[in-house]
């Protein structure tokens, strides 16, 4: 009988594994993060400040629903008073650019003083009667 020879060790056809580096291959392209303006020193950029015409918007509303209650009404009375604070305050912001509610500013302080007018009408007929 015949034996075939065994398979003799040695260079095979396959090629050799890439050596291992740590550094990314070619093809990968790495992108810095983004460079923003750099301001002058002192200024810096803020957002819209909303704050005080969003106060006004929901002191006016609070306002003008507690001041139709007889316990809360000087309540719904101080909420007006400080809703027309803040929303002459907020429209002064929008009118120079610094906040984007105008609108909100506007309807808190109208609000604001239907809230005082209703709770001091209220008070009196109270009081009157």
């Amino acid at each position: 009988m015949s034996e075939t020879p065994a398979a003799e060790p040695g260079p095979s056809d396959e090629p050799a594994p890439p050596p291992v580096t740590m550094h990314p291959p070619p093809s990968v392209v790495y992108v810095p993060y983004p460079v923003y303006p750099v301001l002058p020193p002192g200024r810096m950029h803020l957002g819209p400040q909303n704050g005080m015409g969003n106060a006004a918007l929901a002191l006016g509303i609070s306002g003008v629903v507690t001041s139709w209650i007889p316990i809360l009404c000087c309540l719904g009375v101080v909420a007006g008073v400080l809703a027309t604070v803040f929303g002459g305050i907020g429209l002064g912001k929008a009118e120079r650019g610094e906040a984007t509610n105008r609108s909100s500013a506007l309807a808190g302080l109208i609000s604001g003083v239907a809230a005082v007018a209703i709770g001091v009408l209220y008070g009196m007929v109270i009081n009157y009667f």
